[in-house]
């Protein structure tokens, strides 16, 4: 059987998940791969290796190094478990590049070399956040990645791939949880390079800041991490970073046009921006994807595709009827719906 209970930090709710002998999750709810490895039945019981569990999380969040951790079981492939095991190793207050952890990998197996886009895609699936220290992992300049928690200027409790597309970013050296303005300035930097991109052209620059700030306003409403928030509001503001190009190229703006230039073009936008190659990919599949409504990948794309059609809505003069039809079909976050019966269909 396994066992599920929460925990309240200060950066928000933790679900935690154990079986008879080890705990086998710990996730910030609404992270990326949230509960992935878990059964369809759990019990929801308080168990002494949860007692455990809180005590090593009080002391984490309290800005001290926790001197114990409780038995862990990583249900995942081996290779998965080589790289969580490796993680282990990384030293509270300390960081691993990607690329050094590939390394040990390899030499572990006697191989040549080691995908480190392998192991980044092993960190980011870490069933165990905090405890199995992911948000240590950086890149190789030394750049936080994407934690599925959430974000602080420090140790790099940042969750490096941790998957969840990142709600911290760093633990710092001495311990203190930050991000907010960090956040917000990295969305301002962005947001002022988005509008001079656009050269003037009053209705792209004006579209995506409706989107930006309707996505900013549903996420917030929804309580996503601070990782999650981010990236959202980040492949908001770029999210029609191709439509000039396409406009020019093939005289449309066609969402599988977009889908073919947006990567490149995202790439070169945030190069001298301060966000992780985790983030640049993660906004970049977003932002080509933003007008695919099948197979949504997590709250964030699906909060983008909402917040831009209440967007598209209005300047397309939608009829009731398509709206209702896209009520049915795309939205499913309970803020946007909200929106949505408020502006159209009150």
């Amino acid at each position: 059987m396994v066992y599920t209970t929460e925990y309240l930090s200060p950066l928000g709710t933790i679900t935690l998940a154990c079986d008879e002998e080890a705990i086998i999750g710990l996730w910030f709810n609404g992270q990326r791969y949230f509960g992935s490895i878990l059964p369809r039945q759990t019990e929801r019981q308080e168990r002494p290796l949860f007692q455990d569990a809180r005590r090593w999380l009080d002391v984490y969040f309290s800005g001290r190094a926790p001197d114990h951790l409780p038995p862990l079981r990583y249900n995942s492939t081996p290779f998965r478990r080589q790289v969580c095991e490796i993680m282990l190793t990384i030293p509270y207050g300390s960081t691993m590049t990607y690329g050094q952890i590939a390394a040990e990998v390899a030499r572990q197996h006697g191989l040549a070399n080691m995908s480190a886009q392998a192991v980044g895609g092993a960190v980011g699936h870490n069933p165990i956040s905090l405890m199995i220290p992911c948000h240590r992992v950086v890149g190789t300049n030394g750049s936080l990645t994407g934690y599925g928690g959430g974000i602080a200027e420090g140790e790099a409790a940042g969750a490096g791939a941790c998957g969840h597309a990142p709600l911290f970013r760093a633990e710092d050296r001495h311990g203190t949880l930050t991000g907010g303005n960090r956040i917000m300035k990295n969305v301002a930097a962005a947001t002022r390079k988005m509008i001079g991109f656009y050269h003037g052209n009053r209705h792209d620059i004006a579209h995506f800041l409706k989107v930006w700030a309707l996505a900013k306003t549903i996420g917030e409403l929804e309580g996503l991490d601070g990782h999650t928030q981010e990236v959202l509001e980040l492949a908001a503001v770029v999210h029609d970073i191709a439509c000039p190009l396409c406009r020019e190229k093939y005289g449309d703006t066609n969402g599988k046009h977009q889908e073919l230039e947006s990567p490149p073009l995202v790439e070169a936008f945030f190069a001298d921006l301060p966000v992780s190659r985790a983030d640049v990919d993660r906004i970049s599949w977003l932002a080509a994807h933003h007008h695919t409504d099948t197979n949504v990948d997590g709250p964030d794309h699906r909060i983008l595709l909402e917040a831009d059609f209440l967007v598209n809505a209005d300047e397309g003069a939608c009829a009731r009827p398509a709206i209702e039809t896209m009520r049915e079909r795309v939205f499913r976050t309970p803020s946007a719906i909200r929106l949505l019966d408020t502006i159209y269909l009150a």
